[in-house]
């Protein structure tokens, strides 16, 4: 075990956590006074029945518990965290993604997002690695580019495509698709795979977004249980 290598991680998730709150208790000082600080911390809260990425489940069917919090340097450019427990084969429970994103506004409607994350699983490394992506989005219509270095800890690379649309059903739901399609390089008895995902949304009157969605693969049976089809509900708060 890289115990060098743990330490200056928990050192520096440590001084992230002290900087954003140190941040936010400015940042209430001057809301306060009626000033609007040029940049802002958010963050975001999920509970899910079950936690599941690009057709996989990460949670082995499992619950999952996510929490993000973001630090916005202006309109363009945010830097934060995000986690949530994971389940494979009871090795790595826990994983944290340290992120940093910028985002162009093209137009009122149309945008994109080029960003990195830093993939850390513990409690073993095995699956540690990092994703660049690329988010397009114009009139509720998104396309998706990503690579990840660590492909479900096999050391090998993948590339990850995908198109979305959302659709507002009335003020207080919405309708989300997703088609995705993963290319992997070089894993043995592994193919590359279609997953689909539609979900419902509700947003009532309080900050809290309900949600009831379906997941499936074009190839179950390579995943021995992971790229099942998946009906699983959440519900999400943000501040």
């Amino acid at each position: 075990m890289n115990i060098k290598y743990y330490r200056h991680l928990i050192i520096k998730t440590a001084l992230l956590f002290s900087s954003t709150f140190f941040c936010l208790t400015s940042f209430a000082q001057e809301d306060s006074k009626g000033n609007i600080p040029d940049f802002k911390m958010n963050g975001e809260v999920s509970l899910l029945s079950n936690y599941v990425e690009h057709g996989l489940t990460q949670t082995d069917k499992d619950p999952s518990l996510q929490a993000a919090f973001g630090f916005n340097f202006g309109p363009q450019f945010k830097m934060g965290i995000w986690g949530s427990n994971v389940n494979f084969d009871s090795t790595e429970h826990f994983l944290l993604k340290i992120n940093a994103e910028l985002k162009v506004q093209v137009s009122t409607t149309t945008d994109f997002k080029l960003g990195y994350f830093s993939n850390q699983y513990f409690k073993t490394d095995t699956r540690n690695g990092n994703t660049t992506y690329l988010v397009i989005t114009s009139h509720g219509y998104r396309i998706r580019y990503e690579r990840n270095s660590n492909w479900e800890g096999t050391d090998e690379s993948s590339t990850y495509y995908s198109f979305g649309k959302t659709f507002d059903l009335n003020q207080s739901w919405k309708w989300d698709n997703e088609v995705g399609y993963t290319m992997i390089s070089d894993v043995p008895n592994i193919e590359n795979f279609f997953d689909l995902r539609t979900s419902f949304l509700y947003k009532g009157g309080s900050n809290i977004i309900y949600q009831i969605s379906g997941t499936a693969t074009s190839s179950p049976s390579q995943f021995h249980g992971q790229g099942d089809v998946f009906g699983y509900v959440g519900a999400s708060t943000s501040f």
